[in-house]
């Protein structure tokens, strides 16, 4: 499989991107297995998980009214099993830390959606969720989470980067994954033409 960089241009390049990234899933990644296996009972409360959600958006200055229905157990408990062990460790002294890779954020002032896409976005430039991952069933955190990891791995060119976004996608919501991926796509192909024109058009007015 070619990079994602030297396909980035291709004709109808988002769906075929999908596609090459989905083919690639069912042929190099037998740990597909492991995310059905994710939906076995886990230590999850939905109620103590929205508690925990606008716990940790008070703590970085975003609206911790949550206008959506009780999350699905099911989705918690997946969430639960593939983040929960990573995001936190013991310190020196024996305690149980959660992990903030961004400790000092405080969200600005533009509407509550803005503010989650811009928290997730900041969080997906950092190596570790940490214990942001209980915000991940929020659509808008949700997105700017997984595209910042996915330029990420366009910067990098590489594929196993992005096939793990995928499958974090996959994760959150199996049933919606290939139409968030092909939303992250399209996103960074569009931005990544309208930078080009833009430098395009810089040099061809001193050519006039």
């Amino acid at each position: 499989m070619g990079s994602f960089r030297d396909r980035i241009y291709e004709e109808d390049p988002a769906d075929r991107e999908v596609r090459n990234i989905y083919d690639a899933i069912d042929e190099r990644m037998e740990d597909w297995k492991e995310i059905d296996s994710l939906i076995e009972e886990a230590a999850v409360d939905p109620e103590f998980w929205q508690e925990d959600i606008a716990a940790i958006l008070e703590d970085v200055g975003i609206s911790s009214e949550i206008e959506v229905p009780m999350f699905p157990k099911e989705q918690l408990e997946r969430i639960e099993k593939f983040y929960g062990p990573k995001s936190g460790d013991y310190n020196d002294d024996g305690m149980y830390e959660e992990i903030d890779p961004i400790p000092t954020y405080y969200a600005g002032e533009e509407s509550r959606e803005k503010e989650l896409y811009k928290l997730g976005y900041a969080i997906g430039l950092t190596d570790n969720i940490g214990k942001y991952y209980k915000l991940l069933p929020l659509i808008e955190f949700s997105r700017g989470y997984w595209l910042s990891k996915f330029e990420n791995a366009i910067n990098e060119d590489s594929d196993e980067k992005i096939l793990q976004v995928s499958r974090e996608i996959k994760i959150v919501d199996p049933k919606k994954a290939e139409k968030e991926l092909t939303k992250i796509v399209n996103k960074c192909f569009t931005d990544a033409v309208d930078i080009d024109k833009s430098t395009l058009d810089d040099q061809n007015k001193y050519l006039r």
